[in-house]
């Protein structure tokens, strides 16, 4: 058995989507500008591997998660024509997001600074046999494996409980990056600045751009009194901002269709949300209901030690419990 995996940080089906004859433009940190196939992008060694005991890579967590993968992307090819998506599609939208959120490099190193300090803390109260083993047991591939699995389904509950909409560009210039889904934070007077792993937290945003395609994305935001799932045209500024947003998170890599450009933003951006909506501003997203009641229950799902569900909110605030 092999002592190591190759393992994507984005779903190869969707690096794909954004592919010709299976070839994406890669443009890396560093400069380099690349022409690859989707199996080369987005990949990382044993990036969320558990070692058995002889040594191999067990592919368990793989297993588990390649029904999210399948389901989701089938779901999101055919989106436009199956707009609005029912009750079946929207839970699977909402558990790929979510997936991607917590599949992502980002939130590693979010947890494993986490786990760190949380760590310390419970270490200086233990003798140092008690100590040595709890910092074995929290340092394990398991232990991260296990709680990446646990957020699924409360990250897919807050997808759940968030208003969506279609945007779609007039022609195939969007890019994507080993960080796809963007949230963009509470914003202060200097504007929005995004990052894959909000500074305050996953709810408090004023919305989730990605990228489905490159002429097709979704926005996701916490806009009250209305399950309406709108379609906008958008225009050339927001597909400037979207870009940027994908782009400046990536950590190693974006990329697009090798035969187009795409162009991107600079500086600080106003919400796609805020432009789109003329009843949704920051005063909405931070005193939204459904933000409240999504926080509610996923607090509720964390005392509860629920890990193998999610929750679909309506516009009504109540939601009902999906496997």
């Amino acid at each position: 058995m092999p002592s190591h995996r190759h393992q994507h940080v984005i779903t190869r089906s969707q690096v794909a989507l954004f592919g010709v004859d299976g070839l994406v433009k890669c443009h890396f940190r560093d400069g380099t500008v690349r022409v690859l196939g989707a199996t080369k992008v987005g990949v990382r060694k044993n990036f969320y591997s558990v070692k058995n005991a002889d040594g191999s890579i067990s592919t368990e967590f793989e297993r588990a998660i390649n029904p999210i993968e399948t389901n989701g992307i089938k779901v999101l090819r055919g989106i436009e024509a199956n707009w609005p998506p029912e009750q079946e599609a929207r839970v699977k939208i909402c558990e790929f997001l979510a997936l991607q959120a917590v599949r992502s490099p980002a939130y590693r190193y979010f947890f494993e600074q986490r786990r760190e300090s949380s760590l310390a803390e419970r270490a200086a109260q233990l003798d140092q046999d008690h100590r040595t083993g709890l910092k074995k047991a929290v340092r394990s591939d398991e232990f991260r494996i296990e709680n990446l699995v646990n957020q699924i389904g409360k990250m897919a509950t807050m997808f759940g409980s968030m208003h969506s909409a279609l945007l779609r560009f007039g022609s195939p210039r969007l890019l994507c990056s080993d960080h796809p889904l963007a949230p963009v934070p509470f914003m202060d007077v200097r504007g929005a600045a995004v990052s894959a792993i909000p500074g305050f937290g996953f709810l408090n945003t004023i919305e989730f751009r990605f990228p489905i395609d490159p002429e097709r994305a979704l926005l996701f935001t916490w806009r009250e009194f209305h399950d309406d799932f709108p379609v906008f045209d958008c225009k050339l500024h927001h597909l400037k901002s979207l870009n940027a947003s994908v782009r400046d998170q990536a950590e190693e890599h974006w990329f697009h269709r090798p035969d187009v450009s795409a162009p991107c933003g600079s500086g600080t951006f106003t919400p796609l949300s805020f432009e789109l909506f003329d009843d949704y501003e920051l005063t909405e997203a931070i005193r939204s209901e459904r933000r409240s009641q999504a926080q509610q229950t996923i607090e509720g799902m964390i005392d509860n030690d629920v890990e193998d569900k999610m929750q679909l909110m309506s516009v009504e605030l109540k939601a009902t419990g999906q496997d």
